[in-house]
């Protein structure tokens, strides 16, 4: 959505004013609250939106630091969706492992992790569920 990338300087100018920002509040420590409060005011005028960005959002081409606002909360939600897929993946190659250990692997834990993976919209829950698949295979035998 933008045409250059946040430079060092603006994030060590973003971690500066949330210690300020926190410092302010009466807090100890800078927090997501901070920094979100921060980042808009911080990028709104070093991001170079794309042509992209505009065709999908022109309400934002009067309002950098509102669309400023929404690359962070975007940001955000990707990275808690990614967080939790790597939760899941981690569970998936557990009972892939336990699988090629000969170990015990309930088949309903493997049909939980199928279920799970449903709610995912990444290109890599299609591998998982093939990696899950050989699972099933291997225990059901």
């Amino acid at each position: 959505m933008t045409e250059n990338e946040v430079s060092v300087r603006a994030g060590k100018t973003i971690e500066r004013y949330s210690k300020a920002l926190a410092w302010f509040r009466g807090n100890e420590k800078a927090g997501l609250d901070d920094v979100e409060a921060v980042v808009p005011y911080v990028l709104w005028f070093k991001l170079i939106p794309t042509d992209r960005a505009w065709a999908e959002h022109p309400e934002f081409m009067n309002d950098r630091i509102a669309m400023v606002k929404d690359l962070f909360a975007r940001s955000r939600n990707h990275y808690l969706k990614s967080r939790d897929m790597i939760k899941t993946l981690d569970g998936v190659l557990e009972l892939y492992e336990r699988s090629l250990r000969k170990e015990s692997v309930k088949s309903g834990l493997v049909l939980e992790a199928l279920d799970s993976l449903k709610r995912y919209d990444s290109p890599a829950k299609y591998p998982i569920a093939t990696m899950l698949r050989q699972v099933y295979l291997e225990i059901t035998k």
